[in-house]
Order: C-alpha cells, then structure tokens, then sequence
C-alpha cells in the first residue's frame, strides 16, 4: 500500500482542510499542536455555537411573534374625495303615516295611553332590573311593527327628502334628491347618503365652507308623534364611500334654527396583512349580501354576527335588521323569543358570542369639529319665508300661521374638510425579515466569526470530504478486486503441474 492511503491520512486531510477555512477558532483545531490544545480549541468552538443557537433561536420566535409598530404620518392631496354624508330624520314615523297601518294606529293609542299616566321622579332606592320603563316598549313595539312591513314598502312610511331638502350645493353646483342614495335605519327611519358609491364618488380640490356641502332641509314637525319622538332635529353620520351608515351608534344631532358647520380632517388607517395581523378586505355580511355595493366595516360584522346568531337559535328575525320575508321577525310580545334574543345580547356583551370580526385592512375617518350659529339672522329671516312661502301652498299657510315656522323647522348644515392635508396610520413589521438575517449575521459574525463566505468555504469541505471518502473508497475496490484475482490464480497452479504426460 502507498503511504498516502493509509487510515491516518484522513484526520491529517481534515486538519489541513480546517486550516484553510477563514472563520476565528476553527482553523486553531487543525493548527493546534498538542490534544490539549486541538480540545480545547473545539470546546471554545463548540461554545460558541451553542451560544450561536440560543441567541439565533430568540432572533427567529422574535420573528415569527409578527409584531407591528404603528407610525403616524401627515400626507396631502390636491385632489381628494369627499366623504359620504347621511341625513336622517329624529322622527322615524310621520304622523301620517301612523294612521296608514292598523298596528301603527294602535301604537299611537297605546302611546298617548303611557303619556297620560307617566310620572316622573317614580323612582326607588336601588335599581332594580324587572320591568323596563314604558318608553324602551313603545320603541321595541314600533320596531316590530316596521319589521313586519316589507323592506321595500317601508320607505313610505318615514319623511321623504323630496320634502325635506329644500336647498342643496356641493362645491358651489347645484344638488338634488337624485344626487342621495335611501337607507332604511330601524330607529330614524329613512336616511339618505351624499356621494356614497366610490364608483362616483365627488372629489374637491379646496378646503373650506364654500367648497363642500351645504343644505336646508325641512325637518316636518308637525309631522312628529310624540312620545316615539320627543326632540327635533336631523341625525348626521359622516364615512368612507360605500360604508353602511348606523346613525343610531354615532353621529351628530344638529337643531332646526340653527346653521350648523361640520368641519372633517382625514384619518386613513392601514393595517398590515398575514401573518401580522387578521385583518381583512371582503368578510361578507348581512349588509353586503342584501345591498351588494357595501364595503366591509368592524360594526356591520358585529352586528351581522348577532343577528345570524339570533336567527340561528331563536329561529326568528332580528327586527333590526330583517330585510326579507324568508322569517318573521322576532316579536317583543313573545316571552321565549325574548328570552332567547337576550341571552345571545348578553353573550355579545360578555364577549362569549362566536363572533369572527377582525379590523379592516384599510379604513377612512374623519374627525369632526361641530360648531353653529343662531339662524337666521333678523335680517334675513323675512328674505328666506318669502323663499319658502314660494315652494307651494302648504309651506305658504304654514308660515302665515306661526311666524317661528323657520325656527322650529328648518335647518341649514355645512359639511366640509377643513384642510387638503390627512393624517395616515399605518402598521408597519416591528421586526421585519431583513433584521432578522441582519441579526443572524451578527450573531454568526460574533460568536463564530463567520461571513457569508465561511459558508462557501465549508461548502468546498464538504465536498472535498466526499471525493475524498469516494477516492478511498474506489481505491479500496479496485484493491480487493486485484487481491481476489491473484488467489484464484494461485489456487490453479498446482493443479496445472500435477498434470503430467502417461507412459
């Protein structure tokens, strides 16, 4: 055998091909001269990676825990797009139309009943939840009575904005009804929206009253039932296109005899994916599935989750939000129903109910600076009856009978963006994929002393090892192969001589 394949020469292969590679610590093993030291040498080596793994290890759940940071920036638009606007009555039926429907007609007897046995400061030293206060009935029974009214027929029952708006501009043009988009909301009745469809959606270019929307609306009320209604006034709820409006969560209640300015600044808000967060776009819901054109907001899934919920387990429609005739809707008088339908509001309350509601990915704001003024103004007053009187007969003797018509009735709002500017929230990686293989190079770097070239070199060790071990391997084939073929050619010999001539 020669002297390079001898079973000592691996070790001295390996020794040769560690001292050739460039990290800290690992070329000392091969270059060491003493055991002592070649072992001491691959502790320290073997520390260091353990170190290496505990710290990568807390690098990598670091990582994958997804954390965010949330930055808030400022941003401009020359041309922005105006917010959608929805108007809704106080009054959600007109006394009109309570005398069009059997069951309304009884509920304003029933009313005019709770109105005339009222008392006040009936109260006792503790509360006690056992019965509620007649007016919380008088507004669930008219809830169930328009529930029972069908969707599309529910409309002519509530005020009609071809009566109610009486003057209307955007961004100094001319508006009309047409320019509104109908909501039918269970506690106002009908609402309306200014540019709601984003397909359509207004822009403006300026900031300020005279650029934005300005309307005098007619709030009817004479046309209030007292007792389902005991103030005056409009419901105003500000949003993104295509959003559904609930006014009866939030908004503003502006006054008749009042001009009354909305002044909105922009928040955008953007949340980042999977994995991140939960966050999502298209969750459909009770609203996107019967209007269509809605987008997805935290509060239509909320209260789409409780309302499946109650159809589900009651086996009834929430009246709130029963939009077909598929189920009737649950009844105020039926005890079981009730019982059911509180439980599951109990459970939203509690957070026990099996509600899958994450954030929007992506959402638009507005904060609101509300101010009024007395209006109109002595001056003016006489100026604007005369405008009005001139509309038709009815406003004409309305005025001439009560000369506060104006004061009692009208109501003029601004709604504009009080500057171009918007503020942005955005979620952004708290630690995002390029710290964590900037992080992992320090660590490799400090307790390895590696770069991404060491790599490359243990790369060439590995491969070095293999043709190494495979030419050892061949040569120890081709060895035995030669061996085998001299025994059987000694085993042959003797017989061969043995063989001699006869005779």
């Amino acid at each position: 055998m020669r002297a390079s394949e001898k079973p000592a020469d691996t070790p001295r292969f390996v020794c040769s091909v560690l001292e050739r590679i460039g990290a800290h610590g690992i070329p000392n093993i091969g270059r060491a001269g003493t055991r002592q030291r070649r072992l001491a040498w691959t502790g320290l080596v073997l520390a260091g990676l353990g170190f290496l793994v505990w710290q990568g290890t807390l690098l990598v759940t670091r990582y994958l825990q997804y954390d965010v940071k949330v930055s808030v920036g400022l941003g401009y638009e020359a041309l922005t797009t105006f917010p959608a606007v929805t108007v809704c009555n106080l009054n959600r039926i007109p006394r009109t139309a309570m005398h069009t429907n059997s069951k309304l007609a009884e509920l304003e007897g029933y009313i005019e009943y709770i109105l005339e046995t009222q008392v006040y400061q009936a109260w006792n030293d503790e509360m006690r939840y056992t019965n509620q206060v007649a007016d919380f009935g008088i507004t669930t029974e008219s809830f169930d009575i328009m529930a029972d009214i069908p969707y599309a027929n529910r409309s002519s029952a509530g005020h009609q904005l071809s009566r109610m708006l009486l003057y209307c501009t955007f961004n100094g043009y001319p508006c009309s009804p047409l320019n509104f988009t109908h909501f039918y909301n269970y506690f106002y009745g009908n609402c309306y929206t200014f540019n709601f469809d984003s397909r359509l959606a207004r822009r403006v270019a300026q900031a300020g009253p005279f650029y934005g929307l300005t309307m005098e609306l007619f709030v009817e009320q004479t046309e209030y039932v007292r007792g389902l209604q005991n103030s005056a006034g409009l419901k105003v709820f500000i949003s993104g296109q295509n959003q559904v409006p609930f006014p009866e969560d939030r908004g503003i209640i502006v006054s008749p005899g009042r001009e009354t300015s909305i002044a909105l600044h922009k928040v955008r808000i953007d949340r980042l994916g999977a994995p991140y967060t939960s966050c999502t776009s298209d969750l459909p819901t009770i609203f996107s599935t019967f209007y269509g054109n809605v987008d997805y907001s935290l509060l239509a899934c909320e209260k789409s989750c409780v309302a499946q919920e109650i159809l589900e387990m009651c086996h009834c429609a929430d009246p709130r939000y029963r939009f077909t005739d598929e189920t009737s809707s649950c009844s105020s008088q039926n005890q079981s129903q009730m019982a059911c339908t509180r439980k599951i509001l109990l459970a939203y309350v509690n957070n026990s109910l099996r509600c899958n509601c994450p954030l929007p990915c992506s959402e638009v704001e507005f904060e609101e600076t509300v101010s009024a003024a007395s209006w109109p103004n002595e001056n003016y007053k006489f100026a604007l009856e005369n405008i009005i009187t001139r509309l038709s007969a009815d406003f004409s003797s309305a005025i001439e009978e009560d000369d506060r018509f104006i004061e009692k009735n009208v109501v003029k709002l601004n709604v504009f963006l009080s500057s171009l500017q918007y503020q942005y929230i955005y979620q952004t990686p708290d630690y995002s994929q390029e710290n964590l293989i900037s992080d992992l190079g320090g660590q490799v770097g400090l307790w390895m002393g590696f770069s991404i070239l060491t790599f490359f070199e243990i790369a060439e060790l590995v491969l070095d090892l293999f043709v190494y071990t495979r030419g050892k391997s061949a040569n120890r084939v081709s060895r035995e192969a030669k061996v085998g073929e001299g025994l059987v050619g000694m085993s042959l010999s003797p017989s061969v001589n043995t063989l001699t001539p006869i005779g």
